[in-house]
């Protein structure tokens, strides 16, 4: 009678650990692809979803925006007029150092962020648009995401992370496209 009562208290334990796991990598492995976790996400954030290949659209503070899976990364776009002739591209430093090669002439510091200028590097025409909106407000927003890169330019603001899957993570991503987007017009 005791190695039955042993038996079943074991089997309870090992259902108590294998269960939670279980449960954990089912979500994990369904909310890794955006065709599945987007339909959920859409109504929170006011967005319509369209597939193949996932698409999240609709208005985010008043500009069309949306969210796409592109490389690899999720991207979040929002619109502004494209009459108005800035370019901001804001990044992982050794990336955009590398990809801008060995002179960045449109390169931002800021000198009384060092933490902010040892993560990022900030390149923008003209510099004024990169101080207006990388402002000290801002700065510890884009710090959040250490694998964040903006680029606006042509009308468009991308702001991309890799494997944003959580709604907060999309509304912050929302949040500084729109932010950018709108300093781009109020700076034409």
């Amino acid at each position: 009678m005791i190695g039955a009562m042993d038996a079943l208290r074991w089997g309870i334990a090992l259902a108590l650990v294998v269960l939670p796991l279980a449960w954990w990598f089912w979500r994990e492995s369904r909310d890794r692809d955006p065709e599945n976790l987007w339909p959920r996400l859409a109504p929170g954030l006011g967005f319509k979803y369209a597939g193949p290949p996932p698409v999240l659209q609709g208005e985010w503070n008043g500009r069309p925006a949306s969210v796409i899976v592109e490389g690899g990364r999720t991207v979040a776009s929002a619109r502004y007029n494209p009459a108005s002739r800035v370019r901001l591209e804001i990044g992982a430093r050794a990336e955009l150092e590398r990809a801008a090669g060995m002179v960045v002439p449109d390169r931002v510091e800021f000198p009384e962020d060092r933490a902010f200028s040892g993560v990022f590097l900030v390149r923008s025409a003209p510099e004024e648009f990169a101080r207006l909106v990388v402002d000290a407000t801002v700065r510890p927003r884009l710090a959040a995401h250490p694998g964040l890169h903006l680029l606006a330019t042509g009308g468009r603001v991308d702001v991309s992370l890799p494997e944003a899957r959580r709604e907060d993570e999309l509304r912050d991503l929302l949040d500084l496209a729109v932010a950018v987007a709108d300093a781009a017009e109020h700076s034409a």
